[in-house]
């Protein structure tokens, strides 16, 4: 029996079976039908038994109906919930809980909207009213700021960032951690965090940006400039330099800048004459004051040369005369080194008991009971010094002192203490334990260290003038030398020394006046204490008065003669400070006042360039042939060399490599690199 599915195709069904005997139909003589297909099985059309329907294959490119899919992304904040037949369908918050009909094809997703942007406390997406300010402290260094009224910006928080990571010596795949993210999701949700390489690329930015500013600032008005420079040689025997410039802006703050940080091929003159010159070059510098640098021959050289090109742009004081300074903290090295040399022996035994306490625990505690014994009062640490830095010497023997009653008690408690000197080192005997004429020429030597101590760190501030203290300093050391040899005068010089002293500064001081008047430098601008009305009280006329005794003075005299003759003021006067005297007498003493700006921002030591080397060593950050000893690494320059670009307290603007790969490992991830 042959069996048909009714069928509304004129088309034979699929499923009629056909014997070999039997001829295919003709198409044309087909009538249509009508198909009927039931759940789970079909009709015999003869017998009326309902038949196995067997599975209906489905074409790839006939359509299919899926389950709807809720396409709003409002659910993805809404979680719906569970109601009677008979009821509404709701939908309750993920955040706060609090519930809303949702059913989408009668009421929409509108109210739900709502309460995400306008009610919910604590949907953390929410878009505050653009116009709408918070009112929050001011971010100072100290406890509390001012209040003010802020709001949120993407490009501010960005750029604050941005100097995090400089300020904070951040490296950039710091942006993409996890906990870093979880705190800016809390403390600002709204905040698009980016990623390293766009960290990498605002960092340049900033970093051309404060340079620009720089440049501009360098060469406004005339601004002549000081240098000083210096010469390192890494561990890896790659030598290095520091180019530093310090200078005096308009209202009268010194500050200092590192113009560049460079790998030099050698230490000779012509090589640091012609890089300080590309780099002069670049930043459009050509008024040159002075140049200090140590007494090393090679920089002997590099200043000659310097001083012919600054002559030739025509850019430097009296045919640069003055312009070659040299490290007053070097020369006091000097000095010391050679004092060393005289009481080495006792040094050295005082050195090597300091190292026989140090080496054991127990040996520094039963250290400290001698010293609760012998009623000192002394609760710090033993120093153990470097031999080639004087300073750390001094140090040593300083703490050393305070403690010789202890040391002497130590040495009979401790029977291990002599024999520890009979040993030999290197095939020497050790100096020592230290006697009572060693601890009297420690005495002696660390007065006279002290004097030295003072002076070299007056010498080696950087932010602050030093070019007015090396008379005075040097005076105390010489007073202190001749104290030293028994003698009772204590004058500095004799009455003709010093008559010749004054008439060679004022001969000179005149020389400057008539340089600085031939008027290529424009005056500078009236300070604001000047002008502004806070510093005005009392009535009108008492206000003028007080302004006037500030600025009258004398026409007939010179400028010179009338500095000379006026009241002197004690230097020694608590809180004086001689930049702020020359800001409020710069209108009293207009062409003076540009000698004293260029006179002051001298630097007398070369500690500014010498500290960016020092950061280089102490810091977990190295450069790059110390950071990397393969030969196939890349160079990665560290970021404290510049930090602070931005702020008040900013030194460093330098040129170094920053590599942006964050994984050395990663055999996939490419290191790409940015000149700044």
């Amino acid at each position: 029996m042959e069996k048909y599915l009714v069928s509304s195709s004129s088309k034979p069904c699929p499923n009629q079976p056909t014997t070999e005997n039997e001829p295919s139909p003709n198409p044309s003589q087909i009538e249509p039908t009508v198909e009927i297909i039931f759940p789970e099985s079909v009709i015999d059309l003869e017998s009326q038994e309902p038949l196995k329907s067997p599975k209906k294959e489905i074409p790839e490119t006939e359509s299919v109906k899926r389950k709807a899919v809720k396409k709003s992304t409002v659910w993805e904040h809404f979680t719906k919930l569970k109601v009677g037949k008979n009821q509404e369908p709701r939908a309750a918050c993920n955040y706060c809980g609090k519930s809303y009909a949702s059913d989408t094809r009668r009421v929409g997703t509108s109210s739900m909207w709502g309460h995400l942007n306008n009610q919910c406390p604590k949907y953390p997406l929410r878009v505050l009213d653009k116009k709408q300010k918070l009112l929050s402290f001011e971010a100072t260094n100290e406890l509390s700021g001012a209040l003010k009224a802020v709001i949120f910006n993407q490009n501010d928080c960005r750029a604050a960032l941005c100097r995090m990571v400089v300020i904070d010596e951040l490296p950039f795949r710091f942006v993409g951690g996890l906990g870093f993210r979880s705190f800016c999701a809390v403390l600002q949700s709204r905040f698009v965090i980016p990623s390293r390489m766009t960290i990498a690329r605002d960092v340049v930015h900033l970093y051309n940006s404060e340079m620009e500013k720089l440049k501009k600032e360098l060469t406004m008005n005339g601004q002549r400039v000081c240098l000083t420079t210096d010469c390192w040689t890494s561990n890896q025997q790659i030598p290095y330099l520091c180019l530093t410039v310090h200078y005096i802006d308009s209202d009268w703050c010194l500050k200092k800048r590192i113009l560049n940080f460079v790998q030099i091929s050698n230490h000779k003159g012509e090589t640091i004459a012609k890089l300080i010159e590309d780099c002069l070059h670049k930043w459009g510098i050509e008024k040159v004051f002075t140049i200090t640098v140590d007494n090393a021959t090679a920089n002997d050289v590099a200043v000659s040369i310097l001083k012919r090109r600054v002559n030739g742009w025509e850019g430097s004081v009296l045919n640069g005369e003055y312009m070659h300074v040299r490290c007053c903290a070097h020369i006091l090295n000097l000095i010391v080194s050679d004092g060393l040399k005289e009481l080495h022996h006792s040094i050295s035994s005082i050195r090597a008991a300091v190292r026989y306490i140090r080496l054991s625990t127990a040996r520094v505690e039963k250290l400290s009971v001698c010293v609760a014994k012998e009623k000192i009062d002394f609760k710090g640490k033993l120093v153990l010094d470097v031999p080639t830095r004087w300073n750390s010497t001094y140090k040593m023997l300083e703490v050393a002192l305070k403690c010789q009653k202890a040391f002497e008690r130590y040495e009979e408690e401790d029977s291990k203490y002599l024999q520890y000197f009979l040993e030999e080192e290197g095939g020497k005997k050790k100096f020592g334990p230290p006697s009572k004429i060693d601890w009297a020429n420690a005495s002696r030597f660390v007065e006279f260290l002290h004097s030295f101590y003072q002076a070299t760190l007056k010498f080696s501030a950087t932010k602050s003038v030093t070019s007015n203290c090396f008379y005075l300093e040097l005076g105390e050391i010489f007073n202190l030398l001749k104290n030293l040899a028994l003698t009772n005068d204590s004058c500095f010089y004799d009455a003709q020394t010093v008559s010749n002293f004054i008439l060679k500064v004022q001969t000179l001081l005149r020389t400057l006046y008539a340089f600085y008047s031939k008027g290529e430098r424009e005056i500078s601008p009236i300070p604001k204490s000047f002008t502004s009305p806070n510093t005005l009280q009392g009535t009108l006329l008492s206000a003028f008065m007080k302004q006037k005794e500030q600025t009258t003075f004398d026409e007939s005299l010179n400028e010179v003669d009338r500095y000379l003759a006026d009241e002197s003021v004690n230097p020694l006067t608590p809180s004086f400070d001689t930049l702020f005297w020359w800001k409020q007498n710069s209108i009293k003493y207009p062409v003076l006042s540009l000698i004293a700006r260029d006179v002051l921002a001298v630097p007398i030591s070369t500690v500014a360039s010498e500290s960016a080397f020092i950061l280089i060593k102490n810091c977990g950050n190295k450069t790059s042939d110390e950071k990397s000893s393969s030969p196939n690494s890349e160079p990665r320059h560290s970021n404290n060399l510049w930090q602070d670009i931005t702020t008040a307290r900013s030194d460093f603007y330098i040129s170094p490599k920053v590599t942006l790969s964050s994984k050395k490992s990663s055999s996939t991830q490419k290191r790409k690199e940015l000149e700044f």
